[in-house]
């Protein structure tokens, strides 16, 4: 049986991840049912429950147990370049004993890997690019067919720029969403005909169904039935509160305040804070965090509501349909509002959120923090809030071709397998 193997990615905490995991591994199974797909794992105790209900193997591999993802990253990254040693020593004919048997034997075993990276390969802040390198210079060591799938990569600095360089001009395909990211390749000098474009596999993400999320609400609130329309949701984003500068930070905290009592000014209803990454307590501030920081902000209005359960993607995305606006600091949390058809406005760090609204069609609503002399957020709510009707009706159009565009990437890629 042909086998996949995915790397940078997960299922657990990084809701983000696992909706791209579960859409790619659904469109994989409507192609070929005949393939075998693993996951190397950073937290494979935690990746393993969600990775058997969308029937797929977990690959651990010896690390601290309550490290940071970053210390992680650099220990599977050694790893990696270990396993690439082992690998080049047997195929120059040395005997040499199996080291870290779990990650050489998943490279060993697969017949393509799958990069799912997101966002994170690129150079500070955001990622590391000499981190994805290794893996794809692993995988060649091993002779593996690798492809990039679903990404925005960029940018890179000038020291990473000849090995990232000759690291994507050998993959097979570069499966990207966004228009920016091609620019960003074509500067860097990786070979066009490597390069697809096509929306984030996540928009085919299946949402919950009505049941499910009825349930959900019920238990977030028993009487949810009486809540006020109209419903605005806003993903709140730990990174706001680690990666920008303490003034930043506080810039953007006062923005989300304004932006909560602007709408329930302006249209009343209910506001529902909803987290896109769920950590367990060890691994520090999570979108929880943030989201009791916006809610304790507001001193905890009765029209404010923050949604607490540690839900799955399709899970979220049926959370996230429910409502009548919604403003996105996570990225697939957005498109979960979007592959809704939700009226959507996303808050930006990086040119992946422009990059994809871009596509969508609606560049119109994207407000970046730190751009000069931008328009004010609430300003972009009002007119999304204004347009909310055509805006529905240009996302179902796009969306009935992003199902058509993915299904043609994703069976590309597996061509190679």
């Amino acid at each position: 049986m042909p086998e996949v193997l995915l790397t940078f990615t997960g299922l657990s905490w990084q809701k983000g991840a696992a909706a791209q995991v579960v859409s790619l591994v659904s469109q994989i199974r409507r192609v070929r049912k005949d393939i075998r797909i693993s996951l190397l794992s950073h937290y494979a105790d935690l990746d393993a429950g969600p990775a058997k209900k969308v029937g797929i193997d977990v690959v651990g591999y010896p690390l601290s147990r309550y490290t940071t993802p970053n210390t992680r990253s650099l220990e599977l990254m050694l790893m990696r370049i270990g396993s690439a040693g082992w690998a080049l020593a047997r195929r120059a004919g040395f005997g040499v004993p199996i080291r870290d048997e779990g990650v050489i034997s998943a490279y060993r075993r697969a017949d393509l890997v799958l990069d799912l990276s997101g966002d994170s390969f690129r150079d500070p802040p955001g990622g590391k690019s000499i981190a994805h390198n290794v893996n794809l210079l692993a995988c060649q060591a091993f002779g593996v067919p690798y492809a990039l799938v679903s990404q925005s990569l960029g940018p890179f600095r000038w020291h990473s720029r000849s090995l990232t360089r000759y690291c994507l001009n050998q993959a097979r395909l570069i499966y990207i969403r966004e228009r920016r990211t091609w620019r960003v390749l074509t500067d860097l000098g990786v070979k066009t005909c490597l390069v697809d474009l096509a929306p984030d596999v996540a928009f085919t993400l299946p949402a919950a169904s009505a049941e499910e999320v009825n349930q959900i609400f019920f238990s977030e609130h028993p009487n949810v039935q009486t809540l006020p329309r109209p419903w605005v949701g806003i993903s709140t984003s730990s990174l706001f509160f680690t990666r920008l500068s303490r003034s930043n930070r506080k810039l953007f905290l006062r923005r989300i305040i304004e932006l909560a009592l602007h709408v329930n000014h302006t249209i009343g209803g209910s506001i529902f804070l909803v987290p896109h990454e769920i950590r367990p307590p060890q691994l520090g501030i999570d979108d929880v965090c943030a989201a009791d920081i916006v809610a304790k902000a507001l001193e905890c209005p009765p029209w404010l509501h923050v949604i607490r359960g540690n839900y799955g993607p399709s899970e979220i995305k049926g959370i996230v349909s429910c409502f009548d606006a919604f403003v996105a600091c996570r990225m697939h949390a957005g498109i979960a509002a979007l592959s809704s058809g939700i009226p959507t406005a996303m808050i930006s760090w990086s040119h992946k959120y422009a990059g994809v609204m871009e596509e969508v069609g609606l560049p119109e609503f994207v407000w970046d923090l730190l751009a000069p002399g931008g328009t004010h957020l609430s300003n972009v709510f009002d007119e999304l809030w204004r347009q909310r009707r055509s805006v529905s009706e240009r996302l179902r159009d796009f969306n009935t071709r992003a199902q058509f565009d993915i299904s043609r990437a994703v069976e590309k890629i597996l061509s190679f397998v």
